[in-house]
């Protein structure tokens, strides 16, 4: 057997084991639905970034006959055919839009950023959610910390935070480069919000990599859960008591979306915490047990996505009667 024959038997095997894992998630009649969908273009908008005096001036930014996307609040702009690389501002030295995923703003305008805030964004390579973060933030009187663990997005991190922040504000900012399934790195209890947009299967990717798809099996999407669990943790250690957290994914996969909240919810470390999704009033979409999801074959407004969120409060935790052991030499067991 030749190498050629083989990897396209592999490819064949891979895509055939995840057509059928998605069709029993979603049913065969939804998921040829979904599949058609993702075989699709994306769809992307222009997130207008507020240091760029060409987008406070309202000058021409190149996008003629772009409008506003009306699911989002921030300026972001949607453009049907191919959009040009935005241009750098003559004054402040930084680019003057970000191009990404509409359903991705949408996952950030979930934490409700406040200008003073002290927000985390834990995973957060390539930048297009800490870009979006900043335009709620007053750099300054809040501070933002981005952090990667893998060395090659954590330089491009780098970069397009450099790109898009003008020098003199970038002191409130952090760039971190840890692992974040440890919160040892990390002041514990003290952001106000955190995002973790999670390393996932990317499925929208995946779909239309036929040499990505000759690798998938089951235990992919399984593998990724318990690692996604190890990060919302840490996130959930980070963030103080009464603060916002927001797990995302890019994943359809119930394993990683709405199976890591039901583990979070229930998890032995004493970080208790409280789903507060339904409190956020998104514009599409559909429900799932603890979040909410964007999906691209979404007849009110196709092409985005997908996109997992859910809303998480971090809440105080109370002891029982029956827990509480006065002899104890170590109060702080359930902290570490």
């Amino acid at each position: 057997m030749s190498r050629n024959t083989n990897q396209s038997k592999q490819k064949q095997v891979g895509a055939k084991a995840f057509r059928a894992y998605y069709a029993k998630q979603f049913g065969e009649e939804r998921w040829k639905s979904l599949s058609d969908a993702m075989h699709s273009p994306k769809r992307h908008c222009c997130l207008l970034n507020k240091y760029s005096n060409t987008v406070t001036n309202r000058t021409d930014i190149g996008l003629k006959e772009a409008e506003q996307v009306p699911f989002i609040k921030l300026p972001c702009l949607t453009v049907n055919g191919e959009v040009q690389h935005p241009s750098k501002d003559d004054q402040t030295q930084v680019l003057n839009y970000y191009v990404l995923d509409g359903a991705s703003v949408m996952a950030v305008e979930a934490l409700y950023v406040q200008p003073t805030d002290k927000v985390l964004d834990l995973c957060a390579a390539p930048g297009g959610k800490s870009v979006t973060i900043l335009q709620s933030l007053s750099l300054g009187q809040g501070t933002l910390q981005s952090n990667e663990f893998d060395n090659g997005r954590f330089q491009k991190l780098k970069r397009v935070l450099n790109e898009y922040v003008p020098l003199v504000y970038q002191k409130s900012l952090t760039i971190s480069h840890y692992d974040a399934t440890s919160a040892f790195h990390f002041n514990k209890g003290t952001f106000d919000r955190v995002l973790l947009d999670a390393p996932c299967s990317s499925d929208r990717h995946l779909i239309n990599n036929a040499d990505e798809m000759a690798k998938w099996t089951p235990k992919t999407t399984f593998d990724l859960g318990r690692l996604q669990f190890s990060l919302l943790l840490t996130a959930l250690d980070c963030v103080k008591i009464g603060g916002t957290v927001v797990y995302a994914t890019c994943s359809i996969s119930n394993l990683e979306n709405d199976d890591v909240i039901e583990k979070a919810l229930t998890n032995k470390r004493g970080l208790t915490c409280e789903v507060i999704t339904k409190e956020r009033n998104f514009a599409f979409g559909e429900p799932t047990k603890y979040g909410w999801i964007v999906l691209p074959d979404d007849k009110t407004v196709p092409g985005w996505g997908p996109l997992f969120i859910c809303v998480l409060k971090r809440v105080q935790r109370v002891v029982k009667e029956v827990e509480y052991d006065d002899s104890s030499d170590d109060d702080s067991s359930d902290d570490e």
